[in-house]
């Protein structure tokens, strides 16, 4: 399964975004991978529930793919990840 994520990615959001994966999870494909090279504007709050997702699909064996992350995306997450490592797998092309 595939979420392609695109916009501004905030606390604003999460409502919306956690919607959008409902579909991701109900495919119970192997791997579900998420599209960030759209996303223009990624805040903590977006990384946490990524996070959040990442650990529920690894409950089920499941795997949890962050795929071509814009300059924006890319960037909040290397910040998070040298405060706090989160452990995700990162696909860049």
């Amino acid at each position: 399964a595939v979420v392609r994520i695109s916009g501004e990615q905030d606390c604003s959001t999460i409502e919306a975004l956690t919607q959008s994966f409902a579909s991701a999870f109900a495919s119970h494909d192997d791997t579900v991978v998420v599209d960030l090279s759209d996303v223009s504007f990624m805040d903590s709050s977006t990384v946490h529930l990524l996070h959040r997702i990442r650990d529920t699909l690894a409950h089920s064996g499941r795997t949890l793919i962050l795929r071509r992350p814009s300059p924006q995306a890319a960037r909040t997450l290397s910040h998070i990840e040298a405060i706090q490592p989160q452990g995700f797998i990162i696909e860049l092309s």
